[in-house]
């Protein structure tokens, strides 16, 4: 399962709000658990999965190289909308500033 994030991506390719999308991957996650199917969730330029274990159920999410395992669904919502929110924008005179 793959899905965007970000303003231009959902708004302009996904024609829809940011809620609704992260709605979408949530409601999607748990519907392809109910199946009973192992879920993989990328987020495509940053390397957020969400892996659902096809024997137990437990849900463990992968963010920048760190696991959380054993999530249960409110951690694994409250995780979600932190990670796909919209990061504020740096200039480059910010990144050339010495502190």
């Amino acid at each position: 399962m793959t899905a965007r994030r970000g303003d231009f991506y959902v708004t302009h390719a996904l024609k829809t709000t940011l809620e609704e999308n992260l709605a979408i991957i949530i409601e999607s996650v748990a519907y392809l658990k109910n199946q009973g199917l192992q879920v993989f969730y990328d987020e495509v330029s940053d390397a957020l999965a969400v892996i659902v274990s096809e024997e137990t159920g437990i849900i463990s999410l992968a963010v920048k190289g760190f696991l959380a395992r054993e999530l249960d669904e409110d951690t694994l919502v409250s995780c979600l909308m932190n990670a796909l929110q919209p990061k504020p924008a740096r200039s480059l005179a910010s990144l050339w500033r010495r502190k």
